[in-house]
């Protein structure tokens, strides 16, 4: 009685295929939106403020102002002054320079009072982190190793530090 016909069998594989297939598109529809969604990152390397290897252009009158804050899941920009499209990456403090990248954040060039940035990964009470404004290289999409740091005229990194309480 445990004999099946071939249509059985086809219909069986057919299911089967279907679910592996469904599957894989899951995957690549998650791994795709992950890579561009372009609010936030999470990036494990550490980025050094000496930028005399980057490729970014010297600019003049950006800035960001930060104050301390509660620690948690998003950060407030109190000022914000965009040269150019760009970024507001929330660094870490790796002993003094800005370390691994816990959100970020595009804007156009302008001025923004109480700019918003969700975190991938929350700070923590009594910890330094730095507000930088990295560049956008036009794709819209946050990317750490071609998205640079902006820098002013003198070569300094545009941040500003904060305390999470």
């Amino acid at each position: 009685m445990d004999t099946m016909t071939a249509n059985q069998k086809m219909i069986i594989t057919f299911i089967i295929g279907l679910l592996v297939g469904a599957g894989a598109v899951w995957l690549w529809y998650a791994n795709d939106r992950a890579a561009n969604k372009g609010d936030t990152t999470d990036d494990t390397k550490a980025t050094s403020t000496n930028q005399g290897a980057s490729s970014a252009t010297p600019v003049s009158g950006g800035s960001v102002a930060v104050s301390n804050q509660p620690a948690g899941t998003e950060v407030i920009i109190t000022n914000l002054v965009m040269p150019k499209d760009g970024w507001v990456a929330i660094h870490e403090d790796l002993n003094g320079v800005p370390g691994s990248i816990l959100g970020a954040h595009r804007y156009d060039a302008g001025t923004v009072q109480n700019a918003d940035i969700s975190l991938l990964r929350g700070t923590q009470a009594g910890m330094k982190y730095y507000a930088v404004l990295h560049e956008d290289d036009g794709d819209r999409a946050f990317d750490p190793h071609v998205d640079m740091p902006m820098q002013g005229l003198g070569g300094e990194l545009i941040s500003a530090t904060f305390t999470a309480q």
